[in-house]
């Protein structure tokens, strides 16, 4: 058996051996799932992928450099050709070598949390206005949530003495004259670009054939939108994750995402029974269980072949997504991206 497969379980293989087309792999914390992408990279080399063409997305340096460490260690030596890293990291990446294209110089600069307080905080004396202490840090945080899940700032909640909306402007004016951009920036200006320039999609669809995405459950809309824009015709994607185990709630992140992935990829297949799958069942409660019998039934439909839910069953209901009116905005080449529906747990 090959070395790279001869320490795995029956499942970790059918994971790893999985080349061609959409894979969604369910792994719960200890479950090994970092070793089940590393060797499905190795697996993917050796089948003679160029590493050029492998993108790993993660959600930690940390883990990013785990990555490269245990490949180089199981092949020997590194892939420099690859790219691992966090989705922050590639969108900055990505906006250096195009973000001239929406009038940006090549050294652009990046605002860190203080450096977008610190504007915000001008713009709001500039236009003149009346805050309450803190202001600036509820507008940089509603600048961030709005970019985060892509949505209207007028439909995020929050607390101000006055309206948001000029402050955005004239912060989003001066961020772009001063050539710089937010680390909401990072994942949002990325995924306008892949879906509103099609010269700049065929790049990277041709650049990047397989992607490999973990902790798929944590994802926000605007990595949503930037991965659907990166998936090629071919559809290699491979994500990870637990939707019993999305944390990321308070800065966006969409369980949905993981939920929808079926809808999304409709020829995906799904691996699951690594080790410790399960272990959260027994304290993730009656709607956690109506997550899992959703996915279930997407993969094995019922008698009518449909795989929804019984009539009367109101583990899940269907919330319109902002961006639902402009779906057409966001279909990736080979697939629809059906509605970007949302779903919400009660």
């Amino acid at each position: 058996m090959d070395d790279i497969l001869k320490d795995l379980n029956a499942e970790q293989r059918q994971a790893v051996t999985h080349v061609d087309g959409p894979l969604l792999i369910f792994a719960g914390a200890g479950s090994g799932k970092t070793r089940v992408i590393v060797h499905r990279v190795a697996h993917l080399i050796r089948q003679g992928v160029p590493a050029s063409q492998i993108l790993c997305l993660t959600f930690t340096n940390k883990a990013a450099l785990e990555m490269k460490e245990r490949l180089e260690r199981m092949l020997g030596h590194g892939y420099p050709g690859m790219w691992a890293g966090t989705f922050h990291a590639f969108g900055a990446w990505f906006l250096r070598h195009e973000a001239h294209r929406l009038g940006y110089p090549r050294s652009f600069v990046i605002y860190d949390s203080e450096d977008q307080r610190s504007l915000v905080n001008k713009c709001i004396r500039d236009l003149k206005l009346k805050a309450s202490k803190g202001a600036d840090t509820t507008m940089a945080w509603l600048i961030a949530m709005a970019k985060d899940t892509l949505q209207d700032p007028k439909r995020i909640p929050c607390k101000l003495d006055f309206d948001p909306g000029p402050v955005i402007a004239l912060y989003e004016e001066r961020k772009k004259a001063y050539g710089a951009f937010d680390f909401g920036d990072l994942l949002k200006v990325p995924g306008e670009m892949l879906q509103g320039m099609p010269e700049v999609k065929d790049r990277y669809q041709s650049l990047f054939r397989y992607l490999l995405v973990d902790e798929y459950q944590d994802t926000n809309m605007a990595q949503y939108v930037m991965l659907m824009g990166l998936v090629n015709p071919e559809q290699n994607i491979c994500v990870v994750g637990d939707d019993d185990q999305s944390i990321y709630g308070w800065r966006g992140a969409d369980v949905g995402n993981i939920l929808r992935f079926k809808d999304d990829f409709p020829r995906a297949q799904k691996a699951q029974g690594l080790e410790a799958r399960r272990r959260g069942y027994r304290h993730q409660g009656v709607p956690g269980r109506r997550a899992r019998g959703r996915l279930d039934r997407a993969y094995h439909p019922g008698p009518d072949g449909s795989g929804r839910e019984p009539d009367g069953n109101r583990g899940f209901l269907p919330r319109q997504c902002p961006l639902a009116r402009d779906r057409g905005k966001f279909r990736s080449s080979g697939h629809p991206l059906c509605g970007l529906r949302r779903h919400a747990l009660l």
